[in-house]
C-alpha cells in the first residue's frame, strides 16, 4: 500500500510539473518601418533599404489556473537555414504579468536589421520563449528577403609599374552580383597611358575590361565610372605606383683583397647611375671611386667588409647593391684557442685537435715544434694523420687535425695558422708532454675502454671509460670542467656506421644492438678530443 501511495505522488508531481511547463509562443504580426504590417508568417521584403526597423507583436498562451515563473522571450535572426539565430531583442515576462488567471499574454519586441545581416534568400526572423524551468517554445519563422544592391569592383585595386617597363596592364570592372541593366564605362586614366598604341586620357567603353601600356613613369591612377541604365552609378580607382626597385646588377670583383682591388658594376641600364660607394668598415678598407662604374678598395687592415653601391634609375628610384664577405688582408683571428687533446699523453697514442673556423681563411696549416726529445734509433716523431698516411705538417680546409704522438718521449708544441692568398695568421699553440712506455702515468688505450656483458644480437652492452685522473685528464679538468660528452659510433669492417649516439656520462649502456653477427669497431670520442676504439664481436 505504501508503494502505491509513493507512485501516486510521483505521478501527480510529474503531471503538475508538465502542466506548469506548458507554454505556446506565436507571432501575431510584424510592423515594418512603422508602415507595413506582415502577418501569418509571410515574407518580409526589406527591398534595397540599408536598415529596417521591425516591431514583433507576440502572444504567449499557457494552461488555465497554472502559474508560471519568469519567461524570457527572444527575437532571433537566422542568416541561413542552418544557423541557430542571433539575438536581436528580448522581452521578460514576469510571473505577476499573468493576472486574474489569464491564459494569454501579449507583448512586442522592437528590433533593427541591416541589409548586411541577411541574404537575398534563406534568412528569417522568429521568437523563442524560455521559462525559468528551461522549457522552450519557438514561433513560426518569417522569411526575409532583400533586393540586392548592384555592386561593382575594379581589379586590380593597386597596380605596380616598373620604371621603363612597357608591359601592358589590364583593368577589369566586376559586376559582383551580376545585376541586370544596361552598362557602360567612362574611363579617366590621366597621363602616362596608351591604349592600342594611342595616348589616351578619357574614353568610354561598353566592355568591362581595358588593356593599357605605360609610357611615362609613373603613370596616373586608373579611374572608371560605372554607368547603369544611363545613370552614373559608382566610381572606382586602381591606384598606380612604382613597384619595388631591385636591380639585378652584381658587383664584379675578387672575394679577397690582399692589395688594392678594383670592383665594377657592368651593363648599367640607360639612365641608371652609381651615386655612391662605401665600405662597411673603414678601419679594414676604404674606397676610391674611379669612374661611373668602378671603385678601388684600399687595404687598411685585416678583416671582412661589405662593399655597397647606391644606384639610381631614370625614374629617380634608388637601390643599394652589395658584395658581402670580402676578405681583406690575412685572416683575422677572434679566438686564439686549440681545443681537444691532453697536455700529457703516452707514446703511440692519438689526439684530435681543432680550432674555430676563421673568417676569410681558405685553409689551416699545422706543424709541430720539438722542445726536447728522447728518440730511439729508428724512432717516429709526432706526426699528423693525412688521407695518404702521415706527415710532419698538415695543410687542410678542415678545422680538425689528428696527431699520432709516435714513440719519441719529449716535449713538443703544436702550432696552427689560418691561411689565405694574402698570407697567414697565427691562431694558437699547445704544449704537450709525451711519456714513454715505462714512465707513462696515463693508461694506454686498451685498458681505458671497458665493455661488459657479452655482445649478442638484439642485446645490450655496458661501456665504461674510466677517468684516468691528473695529469692524463688535465684538459677535461681545467678547460671543460664538469662537462662530459661522449660521442659513440659503431662501424662494421667495411667502414659503414651502423650505430651512433651521445652520452653525458663515462659509463653508459647501449641497448638493443640489432646488428648482424660479426665483428665491429666501437669508437668513443670525448669532448677533450680523445678517441678510443675497441673491437666487439656480436654473436
Amino acid at each position: 500500500m505504501k508503494s502505491k501511495i509513493q507512485l501516486l505522488i510521483i505521478l501527480i508531481t510529474f503531471c503538475t510539473t508538465s502542466t506548469y511547463a506548458q507554454i505556446t509562443t506565436e507571432i501575431i504580426d510584424v510592423l515594418v518601418n512603422n508602415q507595413t504590417t506582415v502577418n501569418n508568417c509571410s515574407l518580409i521584403d526589406i527591398e534595397d533599404n540599408s536598415n529596417v526597423s521591425l516591431t514583433i507583436y507576440f502572444k504567449l498562451t499557457k494552461p488555465s489556473n497554472q502559474a508560471l515563473g519568469t519567461t524570457n522571450v527572444k527575437a532571433l535572426l537566422k542568416y541561413s537555414n542552418s544557423s541557430y539565430g542571433n539575438e536581436k531583442g528580448n522581452y521578460s515576462v514576469q510571473s505577476n504579468s499573468w493576472s486574474n488567471n489569464d491564459t494569454e499574454f501579449y507583448g512586442q519586441i522592437p528590433i533593427s536589421i541591416s541589409e548586411s545581416e541577411i541574404q537575398v534568400n534563406g534568412s528569417s526572423i522568429f521568437i523563442k520563449s524560455v521559462t525559468d524551468s528551461n522549457v522552450e517554445d519557438d514561433s513560426c519563422e518569417y522569411p526575409l528577403t532583400k533586393t540586392q544592391v548592384p555592386t561593382f569592383t575594379i581589379s586590380p585595386t593597386t597596380t605596380g609599374v616598373v620604371c621603363n617597363d612597357i608591359s601592358p596592364k589590364t583593368f577589369t570592372v566586376n559586376n559582383v552580383y551580376n545585376s541586370p541593366g544596361t552598362l557602360s564605362y567612362n574611363w579617366n586614366v590621366g597621363n602616362g597611358w596608351k591604349r592600342d598604341g594611342e595616348i589616351v586620357s578619357t574614353f568610354t567603353t561598353n566592355t568591362n575590361t581595358v588593356t593599357l601600356t605605360p609610357y611615362l613613369y609613373p603613370p596616373s591612377n586608373v579611374n572608371v565610372t560605372v554607368i547603369l541604365n544611363n545613370s552614373n552609378y559608382t566610381s572606382l580607382t586602381s591606384a598606380v605606383s612604382f613597384g619595388n626597385y631591385n636591380p639585378n646588377l652584381p658587383i664584379v670583383g675578387a672575394d679577397a683583397s690582399c692589395n688594392n682591388e678594383i670592383y665594377t658594376i657592368n651593363n648599367l641600364p640607360a639612365g641608371t647611375i652609381v651615386t655612391s660607394w662605401s665600405s662597411s668598415n673603414t678601419n679594414v678598407a676604404t674606397v676610391t671611386q674611379l669612374n661611373a662604374t668602378q671603385v678601388q678598395v684600399n687595404v687598411v687592415g685585416n678583416g671582412t667588409i661589405t662593399l655597397t653601391a647606391n644606384v639610381t634609375n631614370s625614374c629617380g628610384q634608388t637601390a643599394a647593391i652589395q658584395k658581402t664577405g670580402i676578405q681583406v688582408g690575412t685572416p683575422t683571428i677572434v679566438n686564439h684557442t686549440i681545443y681537444g687533446g691532453h697536455n700529457n699523453v703516452g707514446v703511440t697514442t692519438t689526439s684530435q685537435l681543432n680550432v674555430d673556423y676563421v673568417s676569410g681563411a681558405t685553409g689551416y696549416y699545422w706543424f709541430i715544434t720539438t722542445l726536447n726529445s728522447n728518440c730511439p734509433n729508428g724512432g717516429i716523431a709526432p706526426r699528423f694523420q693525412t688521407g695518404n698516411g702521415y706527415s710532419s705538417t698538415l695543410t687542410t680546409t678542415s678545422k680538425y687535425a689528428f696527431v699520432n704522438w709516435g714513440n719519441c718521449p719529449g716535449n713538443y708544441i703544436v702550432n696552427v695558422r689560418a691561411i689565405n692568398d694574402c698570407g697567414a695568421s697565427d691562431i694558437s699553440n699547445k704544449s704537450v708532454k709525451v711519456y714513454g712506455y715505462y714512465d707513462n702515468p696515463c693508461p694506454q688505450e686498451p685498458s681505458k675502454l671497458k665493455v661488459y656483458q657479452k655482445p649478442v644480437k638484439g642485446g645490450s652492452i655496458i661501456v665504461n671509460k674510466p677517468d684516468p685522473g691528473i695529469p692524463c685528464n688535465d684538459f677535461q679538468r681545467t678547460e671543460s670542467k664538469s662537462i662530459i660528452l661522449n660521442n659513440v659510433k659503431i662501424y662494421d669492417f667495411y667502414g659503414n656506421t651502423v650505430y651512433t649516439n651521445r652520452f653525458n656520462t663515462n659509463k653508459f649502456s647501449i641497448n638493443k644492438l640489432n646488428l648482424k653477427t660479426g665483428s665491429y669497431i666501437l669508437e668513443v670520442s670525448s669532448l677533450d678530443g680523445e678517441i678510443l676504439r675497441k673491437l666487439i664481436i656480436i654473436e
